[in-house]
């Protein structure tokens, strides 16, 4: 009976509406006149508002813009729920026009994104008059960015009359101190008692401020904070305390935690406060140092994560990687961004996560790139968003083009699996000089040096064709290199094509877990304790078989074609006082080495030296107190480098630097210039941080005793014997 009633009301409202003339009509062209007929019976519900309602808010943001165009009725219903979508508001022309309709529109604005990021500026002015005129029309405005802008006064100032916000966003700049009253305890956040989002951004180079302070102080004081979302940024000045604070507060509600280039986080921070927050579906981290040892916890007691997001600088061995896919059984996000390998840690994700739909990559490079695609099918099989910022492949990855087409084909074919995907963006690189690039067109690079070879049509891209639900699609830079002619010389061999097609076919079946578990890079500068000028470069990639010792590859430079010179074995205090007598001739402290500044962390590229200078503070300040055993086992020649094409002659034992004066100051240059950094100034950075006790008797015995201990080849046999 009640649908009944409903349908009669509403063919009755037609009926008025038809008689009043406000039905559309349609306008049919002839060849020389033009004649306007009314609706046809099948089209009459396009004047039915619930009904249109039902249909506009299917629309994209686009033809709800088009609909206002049709006609008074269908204007008046899309107009609301055109300008409730988020609107954003970049340049100064866009903001004067928003502000001269802002009367006619505020009332139905509910998001305000005036964040100019996308511009590549920072600290664009804001007018606080153009913003306090929008902040009045709009009494239903919920969510407001205004990060990286500049105001005459502090952002949550300008904000405090719109006390109905839900969400807020902001840049704390060192120049905007907030008013907190005279006593300093003014709950500024009272202003927005329905508050549940809060973003803030620092800035790169954050010292102390009264500014800072000021906003540490109105976190911590407030009582009336129910936040669901955190995210802090830059904020590399702030007080442990105040962080924990802030999320120990909101656990009972938090949803969503962000915290990205921070250094208030150890490890208490994850055993302490987050356990308290149930809730959390959503964790991400970037740059922001020494918390992987933490992330297995966090995977394994939050069962409800759906949103994980790990980036730059927090790397972890493949076996966590293993056993946080399998905590995660509901994860349907995940950002990897320069873990230690993102191959296998998507891979994994890939396997164990059957609810995943967003999965953004932001670089897979090396030789095995496309093991990501090849083997088992993912077990999930609805993702919505599959994104790779940058895939970069060496071009002897492919050595044939049977191996080429195969890698190529099952990339197409994993993906036209996914049978839901909306979005889909790969940018690969361009391959490295040397390499000749194919384009599908056949139009190829430098063809006056290189034959013709066209990318064949059935390469699987077509396979892509089955995506029926795909609007957005991106591949960039889609090339592939021919294998280039390796001339041998006195530094490199040459390289078969059938070895390297044999290595690359046969890489997915094996394992390489022991290198996975290297965490730690330092670059240092050894000796020879029997010849004092003969010194080295040393790059150090270290694993941890447990708190006791460490084993590290020793190169000669951090490039992809590094030599394996040498490996060290470190060990503890306690452990090297273990030893007899006999064998502790052959190690060396580190104890001058990290309070010298010679020992320093290997940072990845665009790596704020600031940051590293304070991330490498603990794990220098625990190899302070550890001892070393060099072997040695590529000849160095007078000049430092390890030159010769093969690495003869016995292993040799190398020793660490006790006193300043010994290292040679044109290697110490060489070393600082290709680090980009200054020893002496790295050494005023550590005095009073990083300190170690007395190197135990019995090491640096070529510094302490003047016995040399040394391998030496005689003929049938070696000895070790100490010269002077």
């Amino acid at each position: 009976m009640f649908h009944r009633q409903r349908i009669a009301s509403l063919l009755k409202r037609q009926e008025q509406q038809r008689r009043a003339q406000h039905s559309l009509s349609l306008v049919s062209m002839s060849a020389n006149t033009t004649t306007v007929s009314p609706l046809s019976a099948s089209e009459t519900f396009l004047t039915i508002p619930e009904l249109v309602l039902t249909v506009f808010n299917f629309l994209y943001t686009k033809d709800l813009a088009q609909a206002c165009l049709v006609c008074s009725l269908w204007s008046a219903l899309a107009q609301p729920i055109l300008w409730r979508h988020g609107i954003r508001l970049e340049s100064h022309s866009q903001i004067q026009a928003f502000a001269a309709s802002i009367a006619i529109c505020g009332a139905w604005v509910q998001s305000l994104d005036f964040n100019a990021k996308s511009d590549g500026e920072e600290g664009i002015p804001l007018s606080y008059i153009d913003l306090s005129n929008i902040l009045r029309h709009t009494p239903q405005l919920r969510r407001i960015d205004v990060r990286d802008r500049t105001m005459d006064e502090h952002p949550l100032m300008a904000l405090a009359p719109c006390s109905q916000l839900e969400s807020i966003a902001f840049t704390q700049y060192q120049d905007r101190v907030l008013d907190l009253g005279a006593d300093g305890n003014r709950d500024i956040f009272s202003a927005w008692p329905q508050l549940k989002h809060l973003s803030i951004l620092g800035t790169d180079w954050e010292r102390p401020s009264a500014a800072a302070a000021s906003l540490e102080r109105a976190l911590v004081v407030t009582k009336s904070f129910h936040l669901e979302t955190i995210n802090l940024a830059f904020l590399l000045s702030w007080s442990p305390l105040t962080v924990h604070h802030l999320v120990r507060t909101n656990a009972d509600h938090l949803r969503h935690l962000n915290l990205a280039t921070c250094h208030f986080i150890p490890q208490e921070f994850f055993e302490e406060i987050l356990a308290g927050a149930t809730q959390l579906e959503s964790f991400g981290l970037r740059e922001c140092f020494y918390t992987s040892e933490r992330l297995l916890w966090i995977a394994q007691t939050h069962p409800r994560l759906k949103r994980l997001s790990l980036t730059d600088g927090v790397g972890f061995p493949t076996d966590v990687v293993n056993q946080v896919a399998r905590a995660c059984p509901l994860l349907e996000s995940l950002e990897l961004d320069s873990c230690d390998d993102t191959v296998i840690a998507a891979r994994q994700f890939l396997a164990h996560c059957p609810h995943l739909r967003t999965l953004i990559l932001f670089l897979l490079e090396g030789p095995n790139v496309m093991d990501l695609f090849l083997g088992e099918p993912w077990v999930c099989k609805g993702l919505n968003e599959f994104r790779v910022e940058r895939i970069e492949y060496r071009p002897y990855a492919f050595m044939s083009t049977e191996a080429r087409d195969g890698a190529i084909k099952a990339m197409w074919r994993q993906l036209a699996a996914q049978t839901h995907m909306q979005s889909l963006l790969l940018q690969f690189t361009l391959p490295e000089s040397g390499a000749k690039v194919l384009y599908p067109d056949g139009n190829n690079a430098n063809k006056s040096q290189h034959i013709k070879d066209r990318i064949q049509h059935d390469d699987g891209l077509y396979q892509l064709g089955t995506l029926k639900r795909l609007k957005s699609l991106g591949v960039i830079g889609y090339s592939m290199p021919v294998p280039p002619t390796h001339k041998a010389d006195e530094t490199k061999g040459q390289i078969s094509s059938g070895t390297a097609m044999l290595s690359t076919a046969a890489k997915p079946l094996q394992s390489f877990k022991p290198l996975a578990n290297i965490c730690e890079a330092f670059c240092g500068l050894h000796l020879y304790p029997n010849d004092k000028k003969r010194q080295v470069i040393s790059y150090h990639y270290c694993s941890m078989l447990d708190a006791d010792r460490r084993q590290c590859l020793v190169y000669d430079s951090n490039s992809k074609d590094a030599k394996l010179i040498a490996v060290e074995y470190i060990i503890s205090q306690k452990l090297f006082e273990s030893l007899d007598e006999n064998e502790k001739k052959f190690w060396h402290s580190h104890k001058y080495e990290c309070e010298s500044g010679l020992l320093v962390q290997i940072a990845k590229a665009g790596v704020p030296e600031m940051v590293v200078g304070t991330a490498e503070i603990p794990s220098l300040q625990h190899l302070c107190n550890t001892y070393g055993k060099t072997h040695q086992l590529w000849p160095v020649d007078d000049e430092g480098n390890c030159s010769s094409k093969v690495p003869y002659g016995p292993p040799q034992i190398l020793a660490s630097f006790t006193a300043d004066g010994q290292v040679l100051p044109e290697l110490l240059e060489k070393r600082d210039k290709a680090m980009g950094i200054s020893t002496e100034t790295k050494r005023k950075e550590r005095e009073g941080r990083v300190q170690g006790n007395a190197p135990v008797e019995g090491a640096d015995q070529w510094f302490t005793k003047g016995l040399a201990w040394q391998i030496y080849d005689q003929g049938e046999r070696g000895v070790v014997e100490a010269r002077q």
